[in-house]
């Protein structure tokens, strides 16, 4: 398998989806099919913004002429999957537009040879200064290193106030 363009997307906090279609969370993996593969990295492709029905057709079935029908069946298979694990609003309709991914989405390249990658876990920290809100610290620490570009260090930012 080449890996030197593949992709693994992180959301939902604590979502990976891989190219492959497998779908993890925690140590439960679910398959989804090729053609809801290809609509839901579309999706995520472009979170949080409408993707119209058309540009999501083009994209997943090429220069295959289909009904609305086929994408209207692929995205209830996915909201079905969703749901089933406790994510059940997350792919939003847009009436006569199209379809919208709401949340964050990381996207994140898989190397061939991990050996150079480093990992790193900040997790959220009480301070004993009264004018510093803990969560807004981990917020701007987090984001200030997702901002740096190092080769081999990948942040997967996760919601802080679950450890708390």
């Amino acid at each position: 398998m080449d890996l030197e363009n593949k992709f693994s997307y992180h959301f939902l906090e604590g979502l990976t989806l891989t190219e492959d279609g497998i779908l993890t969370q925690g140590n439960e993996q679910i398959y989804i099919p090729p053609k809801e593969l290809g609509v839901l990295i579309v999706l995520l492709e472009s979170a949080g913004h409408v993707v119209l029905k058309d540009m999501i057709i083009e994209s997943v079935w090429k220069n295959i002429i289909v009904s609305d029908e086929s994408l209207t069946r692929c995205i209830y298979s996915l909201r079905c999957i969703f749901e089933k694990i406790g994510y059940d609003r997350c792919i939003e309709t847009i009436y006569r537009k199209g379809y919208r991914f709401s949340g964050q989405v990381f996207k994140t390249k898989i190397n061939e040879d991990n050996t150079s990658d480093y990992s790193i876990a900040i997790f959220p920290f009480t301070t004993s200064l009264n004018t510093l809100d803990p969560l807004i610290l981990n917020q701007e620490l987090v984001q200030n290193i997702s901002n740096k570009k190092i080769d081999g260090l990948y942040t997967y930012p996760m919601a802080a106030d679950k450890f708390l």
